[in-house]
């Protein structure tokens, strides 16, 4: 997690190292840390990787997961095109 949080660092706009650091802190369950980072990126930058990961998160959402980052999934999902 180091190397990726170090690489967003040097390159805020990397498409390769942002993903990665919120796939490093996901998986630690670093879930506030991690929609932050995705929050981040996808303000400034549309990523598909990350559209196809909001999609994961919506279907997620759906059923219960994440239920308390409702508002910053949709949110971001509406601000990157998706209809809910």
């Amino acid at each position: 997690m180091k190397i990726s949080k170090k690489a967003t660092e040097l390159n805020p706009d990397s498409e390769l190292a942002s993903p990665g650091l919120y796939v490093a802190l996901a998986s630690l369950d670093e879930n506030v840390a991690a929609v932050e980072e995705m929050k981040r990126f996808l303000k400034n930058h549309p990523a598909k990787l990350y559209k196809d990961t909001l999609e994961e998160l919506l279907d997620g959402w759906s059923k219960g997961f994440m239920t308390n980052y409702k508002d910053d999934i949709t949110s971001l999902a509406k601000s990157n095109g998706f209809k809910i």
